[in-house]
């Protein structure tokens, strides 16, 4: 298969494995916890921080090729991580009307931010 048709078409089917995962943690989350939901969210980003950054490792050692990076990184695992989820839980968090907004969302975002760079270099670090 041309390596643009499997772009083409593996981007959307992918994204769309991703986004029915990452709903369906989201939705089993929030059925389970008062903050299920900014739970999943966390963890879907984590997740799709080692996707990605498994896939660029492998890639830079020559092991899987460009498309698929395409394919699983930017569709599936762009997906499964959404910028605007990420940012909406974290307003959610800091305005339940118990707690203030710029700590709880503040460390929310930040916290985030820093935890998927860390997993993503030591995936890197540990396929070197």
């Amino acid at each position: 298969m041309n390596g643009l048709v499997l772009i083409v078409l593996g981007v959307p089917v992918a994204g769309a494995c991703g986004s029915l995962v990452r709903n369906e943690v989201t939705l089993r989350a929030g059925r389970r916890w008062t903050a299920g939901r900014a739970i999943a969210t966390a963890v879907v980003n984590l997740v799709g921080s080692a996707v990605m950054a498994t896939l660029v490792g492998l890639n830079l050692a020559g092991r899987v090729p460009d498309e698929l990076v395409v394919v699983l990184g930017f569709g599936f695992a762009g997906s499964l991580t959404t910028f605007s989820t990420w940012v909406v839980e974290a307003v959610r968090a800091g305005t339940d009307g118990e707690r203030p907004w710029p700590l709880i969302g503040g460390v929310e975002l930040l916290g985030q931010l820093l935890l998927g760079v860390g997993v993503a270099a030591l995936v890197l670090a540990l396929l070197r």
